[in-house]
């Protein structure tokens, strides 16, 4: 994408676009970014993000913002261009852009997890996990595939994970 590189600017915990052909950056300035990492929508015109106040925000570069559902860790489908998220019940659940279609993809414990990207061809979604409360401290890659609905982990337990993303079939 000609856009270049997302930057959310901590100090103000601003969305900022960075346009690397004209050097200029760009701010989304009707919504606080939360923590969670940033998606593109599969056609590259808008970025989902969590606010900080829990919502799944959809921005697009005109500086236009959608908010819809509380969920954490939204991210877009490669092909389908669904909002994938884990709702405040705990399940994990997709969205259309627009927020106006939600369905709920998997009735089991997502509590515990962070999903961080999907695979190529969009029919599994990496995530990262621990098993409880208790064992949190140790985290997984795991695997949900979105066919079969089941659940595999690929690692073993780390003590940290940070910044993982597009995985390789």
């Amino acid at each position: 994408d000609k856009k270049g590189i997302i930057k959310e600017k901590k100090c103000f915990n601003r969305l900022i676009i960075y346009d690397k052909i004209t050097r200029r950056m760009k701010m989304i300035d009707q919504i606080y970014a939360g923590s969670s990492p940033l998606s593109w929508s599969a056609d590259s015109k808008n970025i989902i993000c969590q606010t900080s106040d829990g919502k799944i925000a959809v921005c697009d570069l005109g500086n236009n913002v959608l908010v819809s559902d509380k969920g954490k860790y939204p991210i877009c489908h490669p092909i389908t261009g669904q909002i994938y998220y884990i709702a405040p019940d705990s399940h994990l659940y997709k969205i259309s852009l627009d927020g106006k279609k939600r369905f709920k993809v998997d009735d089991s414990d997502w509590s515990w997890a962070s999903l961080i990207d999907f695979s190529k061809d969009g029919n599994n979604l990496f995530f990262i996990g621990g098993g409880s409360f208790l064992m949190s401290e140790y985290s997984t890659i795991s695997v949900f595939s979105l066919t079969s609905h089941k659940k595999e982990t690929l690692s073993k337990k780390y003590g940290i994970i940070q910044g993982a993303s597009l995985f390789e079939d």
